[in-house]
């Protein structure tokens, strides 16, 4: 659940964006990435742990300039929802959040 404000919050997301947009694919091509790391921390004990996600999504291929657009931005469009879904459903972020919780006072 989300608090109301950061002050009444258990735990803070801070949200370091590395990568967003476009990498070098093999050949010619490219291909949508996004990579970001997000720092957990516990605001009453003070602790805190990084959990990093990656998200990849490769493009179908245009020969029109206004497709190439469109398709670009789809690709980077996956290639955030690939990293969210795998920050948000991966076990690194549930263990994290564990680890943190477990000695919080109550």
């Amino acid at each position: 659940m989300l608090a109301a404000d950061a002050a009444s919050a258990d735990l803070v997301l801070q949200i370091y964006v590395f990568h967003f947009g476009l990498a070098k694919g093999s050949g010619l091509d490219f291909f949508g990435k996004v990579e970001f790391s997000v720092m957990v921390k516990n605001l009453k004990t003070e602790e805190s742990q990084q959990v990093q996600a990656t998200g990849t999504s490769i493009a179908k291929g245009a020969m029109r300039k206004k497709n190439i657009q469109k398709n670009v931005e789809a690709d980077i469009e996956g290639a955030l929802e690939d990293a969210v879904r795998n920050f948000v459903r991966g076990t690194q972020l549930r263990e994290e959040v564990a680890s943190l919780l477990k000695d919080s006072p109550k």
